[in-house]
């Protein structure tokens, strides 16, 4: 029996989400704080009532969109013996190895920069996502985890040949674009 490998799909995705749900509370929590008062003192001043109300349904969207999209930001991949799971804020997505038949490396431009993931489907990638693969949407057939070297040799070591021998001959695209030498 092997141990489970845990792994998060998207980091720099994830520490920008959290950053971003912890930092609009804590500016508006300063904000009060640097007014001097009481929260019901502040809440009497004009429009004091008005702004926190926007402040709170501004936070309340992000928090559903975020919740929507949680696979492309929070996923967390569990590599185990049969399986990869991706777990995903109260919810999962498995991928058994014997169903994964389209295993890559591609990348996608952010920002004018490349961005390199490795990629797990059930079906065809199309052809529209090639160099293009952040912009496809993770499913219960497609799932991705951002390239790392790291990333890339646990998932190697701790997959059954079949999958990480694809993985292996994939690596070209890593040694195209010489990522390994910028890390």
């Amino acid at each position: 029996m092997m141990k489970k490998e845990r792994l998060v799909a998207a980091p720099h995705t994830f520490m920008l989400s959290v950053l971003l749900m912890i930092s609009i509370p804590a500016a508006y929590a300063i904000m009060l704080i640097s007014h001097q008062e009481s929260i019901g003192a502040f809440l009497r001043v004009p429009g004091a009532l008005q702004v926190t109300l926007l402040v709170a349904v501004i936070y309340l969207a992000l928090l559903v969109t975020l919740f929507c999209t949680r696979y492309q930001w929070a996923a967390v991949a569990e590599i185990c013996e049969d399986r990869i799971v991706f777990w995903a804020l109260f919810t999962h997505r498995t991928f058994y190895y014997g169903d994964m038949h389209h295993i890559g490396i591609d990348y996608g431009l952010l920002d004018g920069r490349k961005q390199f993931w490795m990629y797990f489907s059930k079906t065809p990638i199309p052809a529209m996502y090639y160099h293009r693969i952040n912009r496809m949407k993770p499913s219960r057939s497609f799932m991705r985890v951002q390239y790392c070297k790291k990333t890339y040799e646990r998932l190697v070591a701790n997959t059954p040949p079949q999958i990480s021998n694809q993985l292996r001959k994939c690596y070209s695209t890593i040694r195209l674009h010489d990522l390994d030498k910028k890390e």
